[in-house]
């Protein structure tokens, strides 16, 4: 690992910062909590550039995630060098990733700071505009032309069928790992896996991020007040299959959808549902289909990043967490199990806001479609979710 005085040197070579800022410790280099190892420079309060290098998995897999997001960030905003990406784009290729500084010893890959907050940070007031914007986002991405300069995405591990990676067998040894791992060997799963493995090998022909999680997607909000996203970390980008976007962007609704709570500040929010939010997202994004398929590979991914949170920390699903939903006590049915007078019932649904304003919700069942906080929720919905339960208000196709 390059230590972080010679990063402060990489950046002063490069023209980050300037050398007197570093003597005088006008600009700090902070750690930040990420998988690979990330620093954040900062002037002051503001952030200039981050600087990313291999962590502990990439090594014990034997990926290179720097090299590639390197290649990715030089393709896709047309810098053929890999080095000082161009200041502006032409028209038709809106700004949608940090601009590529520098990959400095073929080991630290410097990025510009994006403007924004990360998407489990922002207040839930605006969540239909942003949902919107996310979807106007990834449409610019996956219209952006694929050439022969765009490296492949690489391919999700869950379509493997099986936990093979070094970093990850650990979890094979816990409770909630081997539950989730398990689920990845049964046969129903299995014959789903291998249908999207062969998808995804016939459809890399789409830039695709590859992991749209809430900490991804960075959000703003312009002078007139209209929300515009973009996407950080492009370590799984390249050509790939839309699919695996879309259901990784829904999924992180939805756990917005959870998350999301009301501003006391501001008496007029609603919390969104999460069909609300998906009627947005497909209002933005254009021509869709949720695939169930994809949906379920994307659950497996969560379940078992949840598996091992709650492996290492068994509070992780509990009330509170970013990765819990309210939890009720359950009545059971009023004739066998009486509720004390002072035992919390669950609240009836709130009206929610519908996207365009004044339109139809899904009308799927808020008590069906919501996921549980605990790994064994999520294989369940995993396992026995209904294929055919729409979760958005019209059919859609990917757009051209």
């Amino acid at each position: 690992m390059i230590s972080a005085p010679d990063l402060l040197a990489d950046a002063v070579r490069e023209g980050v910062v300037e050398a007197a800022e570093v003597a005088s410790g006008a600009v700090t280099l902070e750690p930040a909590t990420r998988s690979n190892i990330v620093h954040r420079l900062a002037r002051g309060n503001q952030s200039v550039a981050f600087v990313k290098q291999r962590g502990a998995a990439s090594w014990l897999d034997g990926d290179d995630p720097v090299s590639h997001e390197a290649r990715v960030l030089g393709a896709l905003l047309n810098d053929d060098d890999l080095g000082r990406a161009p200041s502006s784009t032409a028209p038709d290729r809106p700004i949608m990733a940090p601009r590529l500084i520098a990959l400095t010893a073929g080991r630290a890959l410097w990025t510009e700071a994006v403007p924004g907050t990360l998407l489990h940070q922002v207040p839930g007031a605006g969540a239909l505009g942003i949902a919107h914007a996310f979807g106007r986002a990834l449409r610019a991405l996956h219209q952006t032309p694929v050439d022969s300069n765009t490296p492949a995405a690489p391919r999700p591990w869950v379509l493997d069928g099986r936990v093979t990676r070094p970093s990850m067998v650990g979890g094979l040894h816990h409770t909630n790992g081997a539950a989730v791992a398990a689920v990845l060997g049964a046969p129903r799963v299995a014959e789903v896996l291998d249908r999207l493995a062969d998808r995804w090998r016939d459809a890399r022909t789409t830039w695709t991020h590859g992991d749209l999680s809430p900490a991804n997607v960075l959000v703003d909000r312009g002078d007139d007040g209209r929300y515009s996203v973009r996407f950080i970390d492009f370590e799984d980008a390249g050509a790939g299959d839309p699919a695996w976007d879309v259901a990784s962007a829904l999924d992180s609704l939805t756990v917005m959808a959870h998350t999301w709570r009301p501003d006391t500040s501001t008496s007029s929010f609603s919390r969104p549902t999460k069909c609300s939010l998906m009627a947005a997202f497909a209002d933005g994004y254009g021509a869709l289909r949720p695939d169930p398929d994809w949906r379920r590979a994307r659950l497996l991914t969560r379940a078992w990043q949840t598996a091992a949170m709650a492996d290492r920390h068994p509070t992780v699903g509990g009330p509170g967490s970013v990765h819990s939903a309210p939890t009720w006590p359950s009545a059971g049915p009023a004739s066998t199990r009486p509720v004390a007078a002072d035992t919390p019932t669950r609240p009836a649904p709130e009206a929610a806001p519908t996207w365009p304003p004044g339109t139809p919700t899904c009308g799927c069942d808020a008590a069906a479609t919501s996921l549980d906080p605990t790994v064994l929720a999520l294989i369940d919905d995993v396992v026995a979710a209904s294929p055919g339960r729409r979760s958005v208000t019209r059919p859609v196709e990917v757009a051209a």
